[in-house]
């Protein structure tokens, strides 16, 4: 793949996204847009794209992030998407406590975004569950594949198909695993380098 493909093939997989950039977008919508995400963040085309273009820099992202590992007893959803223009949600029970961080594209990845029962969930593991499961890229909800059976995609698909903890509730017709995934596409598309990397005439 030539420098010119690959910035061209991170700006479509962008513009995939902005497709799914409203307050009102639908699981199923996000599902599919997971697949973008696999390939920029997980596949890790987006950085390299961004290298091509031959801007410079980092790639910064702001969001929310915990502000210390909560306890056993607490869920934790960092979340950040918009349930109205311009309004964030997040939730927490529990010794939860959230601040909006400034991170490169690695520590984004890699920063925890759900906690529950003591564990942690990082972006990227989020991006893979969604998209390898959800049919991003694979369709696999019930987890037979041996990929798909480990420890935090059994705690993600039990987080979305119970009230566990309260998570009946929804945001705009979603279910906050999904809501966390959105979060993560808007906390992306809001990135200053990002946006310098869309408008990159390649």
């Amino acid at each position: 793949m030539t420098d010119i493909d690959l910035i061209k093939m991170a700006q479509a997989h962008l513009q995939a996204l902005q497709q799914a950039n409203s307050p009102w977008v639908g699981e199923h919508s996000l599902r599919v847009a997971s697949g973008a995400l696999r390939f920029l963040l997980v596949e890790d085309y987006l950085w390299r794209a961004w290298r091509a273009s031959g801007i410079g820099g980092p790639i910064q992202v702001e969001a929310y992030c915990f502000v210390s590992i909560p306890g056993s007893d607490a869920v934790g959803f960092c979340g950040g998407g918009e349930v109205l223009p311009g309004v964030p949600f997040s939730m927490g029970w529990g010794d939860v406590r959230l601040q909006v961080k400034s991170l490169n594209l690695r520590a984004f990845l890699n920063e925890p975004c759900i906690c529950a029962k003591g564990h942690r969930v990082t972006r990227h593991e989020l991006v893979k569950y969604i998209s390898n499961t959800k049919g991003g890229t694979h369709y696999d909800p019930q987890g037979r594949s041996p990929k798909s059976q480990n420890a935090t995609f059994s705690l993600l698909r039990e987080l979305e198909e119970s009230d566990f903890a309260g998570l009946s509730i929804k945001t705009n017709n979603r279910n906050l695993v999904h809501h966390e995934l959105f979060s993560i596409a808007q906390s992306l598309l809001r990135s200053e380098q990002v946006r310098q990397l869309l408008a990159v005439a390649a």
